[in-house]
């Protein structure tokens, strides 16, 4: 298992069709914008769709490297939820998502403020799960109300 990179000052946008490190790596990052916050290694299946600024990711289900990676299907198990990401990566590529800490959230519409979200009913997108309980299994929690569906919302992730 890769091991923690402590306070990496590189950048966290890097991606492409060529691995430059071992998945999993994980990196103590203290970003311009979100502070200080852990970001990781994933690959992005050829299969998936391209993930989007605030989209949520998953492990791919076709994959049992749990780096393998997918846009997170509608409805999907939240425990799948690797982190978010923070600029496009390609399908069939390589890049970094945040794993833990402040980000933003891709909304469904529906969400806002103050609540635990879930994957929702659109790849990718987040919803409120109505409370954060044991059976929610909530991974992300929104500070502020995105104003429709396909917008970014302040956020905390935490896989």
């Amino acid at each position: 298992m890769p091991g923690i990179e402590n306070m990496w000052a590189g950048p966290v946008t890097e991606t492409g069709t060529t691995k430059q490190h071992p998945l999993g790596t994980q990196r103590l990052v203290n970003h311009a914008t979100y502070g200080l916050g852990t970001w990781i290694y994933i690959q992005v299946s050829a299969a998936s769709a391209a993930l989007a600024k605030g989209s949520s990711v998953a492990q791919d289900a076709a994959s049992a490297d749990p780096f393998v990676t997918e846009l997170t299907p509608a409805n999907a198990d939240p425990t799948r939820v690797r982190g978010v990401a923070d600029h496009v990566i390609a399908a069939a590529s390589y890049g970094w998502i945040i794993k833990e800490g402040r980000c933003e959230l891709l909304s469904n519409g529906t969400t806002t403020a103050d609540n635990a979200q879930i994957p929702s009913s659109t790849a990718g997108q987040w919803v409120n799960t109505g409370g954060v309980t044991a059976a929610s299994n909530a991974w992300a929690y929104e500070t502020e109300s995105p104003g429709g569906a396909g917008n970014l919302a302040g956020g905390y992730i935490s896989c």
